[in-house]
Formats: C-alpha cells, sequence, structure tokens
C-alpha cells in the first residue's frame, strides 16, 4: 500500500496477534466507536500480514476506508480506494457507505477502475475449499464431515481463523471449509446473493471432497457463520445435501427452506441441530421464528449461549464446538 493509504508498518506481529487486532477493530466498529477503530488502525498495530491468504493488512486498509468514509472524511477515504485499486484491490463502491464520494473529482474513474476489476475477478471466481483432516484417523474406516460456511461478506481465510478444526479433528472428522464463487470484492464473498448458485457451489465442493476423502455421507455435519449458518440450515432442511446435523453460529435470516413438513422429515430423519451465539444477541425476530418452528415440530435442536462477543465467536469456542458436536453426533 502507498504511504498516503495506509500506515508505516514495521515488526511483523504474525496472523495470532493480527487476529486480534482485527476483532478489536471489529467490536469497536460495532459500538460506533468509529474514531477509536481508526486510531487503532493507523497508529497501534504494526506488522500485519500483507500476504493474500492472510490479508490482514488488505482488511485493514479496506476498513480504514470505510471508517474514513463514516466519519466524514471523505478525501481520506478517497485517496484510500485510489491506493487499493492502484493494488488490485476492488470494493463495494455500491454501498451506501461511498455514496458521498461520488461527488468528488476523480471519483468517477476510479469506480470505474474499480467496476473494470471486479468484471475480471468475476470472471475467474469460482468455489473454493481448504480441509483439515483428522489427526489419528481410523483406518479404513470413512470419516465424519463437517463443511464449514463462511458469512456475508467473508471468505475462507476468515472463517478457518474464526472457526477452530481441532474439536471436530480430535473426533476423527474432516473439517471442510468452503468460500462461495459470488465475488463481492477482491476480499469478500456472499452465499445470499444468489441461493441458487449458492446451492450449485456446495454440491460441487462436497462431491470434489467426497471424490478425494473417504466421507461416511451419514455423518455430515453442515455448520457456519451468520449467513453461512442459514444457507447451512437451507441445505440440511431443503436435503440439498445429506445432513446428520447442523450447527449455526449467531445465524441469520430463516431459510427459505424451512417449512413444517420439512422439519419433520428431517427429524424423522434423525436429524439434529445446535445454535450458538451471544447471551446478548438471542433471539432476534428471526431466531424466535427459528425456534418456535423446531420446537412445535418436536425437532431435536439445542442452543448455547455465551457472554459477550455479539455476533461473533466466543473466547472458548473451542470448547462451546465440542459441546455443539457432542450433541449432533451422538
Amino acid at each position: 500500500m502507498s504511504d498516503n493509504a495506509s500506515t508505516q508498518w514495521s515488526n511483523p506481529v504474525g496472523v495470532p496477534a493480527a487476529k486480534r487486532v482485527m476483532q478489536q477493530v471489529d467490536r469497536l466498529f460495532a459500538d460506533n466507536q468509529l474514531d477509536k477503530a481508526l486510531d487503532l488502525l493507523q497508529s497501534a498495530w504494526p506488522g500485519l500480514p500483507s500476504d493474500r491468504v492472510h490479508n490482514s493488512r488488505i482488511e485493514a486498509v479496506l476498513i480504514r476506508a470505510v471508517l474514513q468514509a463514516r466519519l466524514g472524511q471523505f478525501e481520506a477515504a478517497l485517496a484510500t480506494v485510489r491506493a487499493l485499486l492502484h493494488c488490485n484491490v476492488s470494493l463495494n463502491l455500491n454501498s451506501l457507505t461511498f455514496e458521498s464520494l461520488r461527488t468528488l473529482d476523480g471519483y468517477a474513474e476510479l469506480a470505474k477502475q474499480n467496476s473494470e476489476l471486479l468484471t475480471r475477478e468475476r470472471a475467474e471466481a469460482h468455489v473454493r475449499w481448504e480441509a483439515s483432516k483428522p489427526d489419528d484417523p481410523v483406518p479404513n474406516r470413512p470419516a465424519p464431515l463437517m463443511l464449514v460456511l463462511h458469512g456475508d461478506p467473508g471468505n475462507l481465510h476468515k472463517i478457518r481463523t474464526m472457526w477452530p478444526h481441532d474439536p471436530a479433528t480430535d473426533r476423527g472428522a474432516l473439517v471442510a471449509y468452503v468460500q462461495s464463487s459470488q465475488l463481492l470484492s477482491t476480499t469478500r464473498y456472499m452465499w445470499s446473493a444468489d441461493p441458487a448458485i449458492a446451492w450449485s457451489d456446495l454440491q460441487a465442493a462436497y462431491e470434489e471432497i467426497c471424490s478425494r476423502y473417504a466421507v461416511d455421507e451419514s455423518r455430515v455435519i453442515l455448520a457456519g457463520f451468520s449467513s453461512g449458518a442459514t444457507m447451512a440450515l437451507d441445505l440440511a432442511f431443503g436435503q440439498g445435501l445429506p445432513a446428520a446435523g447442523f450447527i449455526g453460529l449467531c445465524p441469520g435470516e430463516v431459510p427459505a427452506h424451512f417449512d413444517h413438513e420439512q422439519i419433520i422429515a428431517a427429524r424423522d430423519r434423525g436429524m439434529r441441530g445446535v445454535f450458538l451465539d451471544s447471551e446478548d444477541n438471542w433471539p432476534d425476530d428471526d431466531q424466535r421464528e427459528l425456534m418456535d418452528s423446531l420446537r412445535g415440530a418436536g425437532f431435536p435442536i439445542e442452543v448455547i449461549l455465551h457472554a459477550g462477543a455479539p455476533h461473533d465467536a466466543p473466547p472458548n469456542f473451542a470448547d462451546r464446538l465440542r459441546d455443539a458436536l457432542g450433541s449432533v453426533l451422538q
């Protein structure tokens, strides 16, 4: 990144520390403490990883552009957009966040560059997945599979960083993290933009995973965060993929495939589910509708709540996941 759009970073802090930084920024943002979030990005954390895999520096500068725009620093935000595009990093300039930039000199040319970059990126975008194998697989026995979906917007790195594999791999399960093909911007992907494409992506990923690994298709767990949790439920109840159970962290909207008959059919197939969320968040209107429908059909559902960390994984997420897996893999 050029000096006019990002802090001079040195002394790399590494991926684990970068994760904590970005979580703190996210929480300040959620609490509307925008000045503090911007200060943290600009001065407190040198050395964020800058590669496209761990992309903390890219993410930091993307968030910086948003913060500057929200704080009314429109010329600074435009300079940050310009620097990102110079590094071939696209943005979602259709967001209302950037609406006030549209009258500035130079914006039209940057918007054109951004649109052209997005067109190239979307032409090359495809579903991607990465797997963590069990540490001690049982010879000649197919492994259970936990399929984990990022939120909207999200990506492979973010969900792998958030969602630990150990609780499942320690039980002999394979964990596969899946990234949508629906690109919103360089580092952000969506499931909900087109659910039909999401189903196609996930079915293709599942088939490829099963062709590469020995999977016990009677013990598949569909899991996800936020909109990824909604898509996991949609696939589970709509029978888009086989599912013995689901785990939803901070589930979002009610899925499309979720009528009473589908819930009854899933219950009769032996499917079980677990929701995890913050005590401060649970339940919102959609979650209340989810629970009323599930309990009204006698579906076996468990809710595990944690203190703090609204719309995020709890600090003891690995322990919570072990409890959840114990419930759905009985």
